[in-house]
């Protein structure tokens, strides 16, 4: 798998990275993107996770309270298929989801991941928590709670 990585130059700047497949036919190569999926409403197929700017620390000590990231992920799995990030830094955010799409590293793994505080990326980190929070089952929650209320 290839990742096709974007970056506008605006403000503020938007970048995307998207999952793309290359398949040879004789002298011709074929290119699909996964993401596509998503674009075109088979929210079924994937899971879509947004995160404002404006709930970063980073952002707010900042005073730039514009974008977004938004990752989008394979229903039942924690496989990045894709990323939109409109932020003052977005360039050099894109790169940890690619990096991540590229080395197979899941959702769930960037979220163990510890990042630097306070950064803009930061935002990343909080979509994978939101991520894992999906993972969340009523039972697994229900003991948790009570494990917690018992240590307390």
């Amino acid at each position: 798998m290839n990742a096709l990585v974007t970056k506008l130059e605006t403000k503020p700047t938007v970048s995307e990275v998207t999952a793309v497949n290359v398949e040879r036919n004789g002298d011709r190569l074929k290119y699909t993107a996964d993401i596509f999926l998503v674009s075109c409403g088979a929210i079924n197929s994937a899971y879509r996770i947004t995160v404002p700017m404006n709930d970063v620390d980073r952002v707010i000590t900042d005073s730039e309270d514009e974008g977004f990231v938004k990752i989008h992920v394979r229903a039942g799995t924690d496989k990045i298929l894709g990323a939109t990030i409109v932020a003052r830094h977005a360039g050099e955010m894109i790169n940890e989801i690619s990096l991540s799409m590229f080395a197979k590293i899941g959702l769930q793994t960037i979220g163990e991941v510890i990042h630097s505080y306070p950064t803009q990326a930061e935002a990343i980190r909080r979509a994978a928590d939101a991520y894992n929070k999906t993972r969340l089952t009523p039972l697994i929650k229900r003991l948790t709670t009570c494990w917690l209320s018992w240590t307390r």
